[in-house]
């Protein structure tokens, strides 16, 4: 009895250490009241109701259908930035939202942002972000517009309200505390996402000596590492379980696609990943930008590309893709077995060109395609770093073993 309630009190010092250090987290420039922005009605006869605002990051847009009864287009959307036109393609999948687009020089610039498309009733509503680093704007200036043809004919804009030459994974100094997901209507089962921030310190993490990850597709040597839910600003639903570790040699990350519904977004995102590193971007991608398409229980590993403003470099045998199996809920409570996909990671410092000594810096990772805000773990002491996190490692190794992933032993 005395050993359980020394281990009870363990774990509980954990968990509020853990929250004091990682808690405080800082909320993406793309997490907008809507409430609180004007909107404009567009149309021809039947109106929409549409929102823009722009900060540091890109462009927040908002569309809902208003008294139409239609559904919103996911076509002929241009936006404007720098006096230049960009052509957007919406596509669906479920509730998520991901833009692609083409520049005013027809050249195809991939994924430049995402959201939901959620309908509510007859009222479909849109809430959008698309990123100025992915449309290759480093500067923005002046007014930034938008149209499209589905819509009507008017035209919303939006002025540049912060520096564009900031950090793009900055948040703009705008702070919240995490807001806890409310699970009180669902059971154990689906304890997987038990939190949700916009930003988060994984800060928690080993970074020196051996943290016994090996890029192979095996991913059971993550099952004790800290993992955090994330979300993109507006959609509980499509979870991404994120882990950001750093040691002497190598940045790793982990990404476990975890929607809590069926037919949530589990596909395997290759782009749009942006690591920075002592306030240096670097922009990841995986297989040359080209998604996997794997039977459940197989793996793949994909080339890593890094690109930044003085090199780009391929790299093979540093990120494997898997697709497991993964229990999910349908809309009347009941589960079924479905299947997404997980990907590791290894970014070696030696291919980050342009960096010196790791210790002390601040490294970070986003994907606006994926979630809101960046993850962040710092280089350096290791101090009450490990302590910290041992009362959420034993909380999220629990959610993980709840969720119905099977984890491969790796092989010795």
């Amino acid at each position: 009895m005395k050993i359980k309630r020394i281990l009870i009190l363990i774990s509980t010092i954990g968990l509020f250490l853990c929250f004091g250090i990682i808690g405080h987290a800082d909320t993406s420039t793309a997490d907008v009241n809507w409430d609180n922005v004007t909107k404009t009605q567009v149309g021809y006869y039947a109106m929409h109701n549409v929102a823009m605002t722009t900060d540091s990051s890109g462009v927040n847009l908002y569309i809902d259908s208003g008294n139409t009864n239609q559904s919103l287009p996911t076509t002929d959307y241009t936006l404007t930035a720098n006096n230049r036109p960009y052509y957007i393609t919406l596509t669906r999948n479920g509730s998520q939202v991901t833009a692609t687009a083409i520049n005013s020089n027809w050249q195809k610039l991939g994924t430049v942002g995402s959201g939901s498309l959620m309908t509510v009733g007859t009222v479909e509503t849109l809430i959008l972000h698309l990123s100025f680093a992915q449309l290759g704007i480093t500067t923005a200036s002046g007014d930034v517009t938008l149209s499209c043809s589905g819509l009507g004919s008017q035209t919303v804009s939006s002025s540049i309200i912060t520096n564009p030459a900031t950090s793009i994974l900055d948040g703009s100094g705008v702070t919240s505390d995490p807001e806890p997901i409310d699970d009180s209507s669902k059971d154990a089962s689906n304890s997987s996402s038990s939190n949700k921030t916009d930003d988060l310190s994984t800060s928690g993490n080993n970074q020196s000596g051996n943290l016994g990850i090996t890029i192979d597709g095996n991913f059971d040597d993550w099952a004790d590492k800290t993992k955090h839910p994330m979300k993109i600003t507006g959609d509980d639903d499509n979870i991404k379980y994120a882990s950001l570790l750093t040691d002497h040699d190598n940045i790793y990350f982990y990404i476990l696609m975890s929607p809590k519904l069926s037919g949530g977004y589990t596909n395997f995102q290759p782009s749009g990943y942006q690591l920075e590193v002592g306030g240096k971007t670097f922009y990841l991608s995986f297989n040359n930008n080209q998604t996997v398409n794997l039977d459940v229980n197989q793996k793949q590993s994909v080339s890593l590309n890094i690109y930044s403003d003085s090199a780009n470099t391929n790299l093979l045998g540093h990120a494997y893709v898997a697709r497991q199996y993964l229990d999910q809920k349908m809309g009347d409570g009941s589960t079924v077995q479905g299947s997404s996909y997980v990907l590791e990671c290894a970014v070696p410092y030696a291919s980050l060109t342009g960096i010196s000594d790791t210790s002390g810096q601040t490294i970070t990772l986003a994907n606006p395609n994926l979630w809101s805000g960046t993850i962040e773990a710092s280089g350096g002491s290791t101090g009450p770093i490990v302590l910290a996190s041992a009362g959420f490692v034993i909380a999220i190794a629990g959610a993980i073993k709840l969720s119905g992933f099977k984890f491969k032993r790796r092989r010795r």
